[in-house]
């Protein structure tokens, strides 16, 4: 199971609390937890269902890339 927090960046624009979701890649448990937070989608990902340039992801607290932005 892993935690789910977003900044006070989002926070902002639509809230979002933190959550416990499980999945097996980190695609997983965004969809999980945007199953249950709908709104929360388009701020995370953009119309290709990409990750937003200025979204940043951390797991275990080491900051994550996304190879399709590269």
């Amino acid at each position: 199971m892993a935690k789910v927090v977003f900044t006070p960046n989002i926070q902002r624009h639509v809230v979002l609390p933190e959550a416990q979701a499980s999945g097996r890649t980190v695609r997983d448990v965004l969809e999980a937890v945007f199953a249950e937070h709908p709104q929360a989608r388009g701020y995370v990902f953009d119309d290709q269902a990409g990750l937003r340039k200025h979204m940043t992801i951390f797991v275990d607290g080491r900051m994550i890339r996304d190879p399709a932005r590269d």
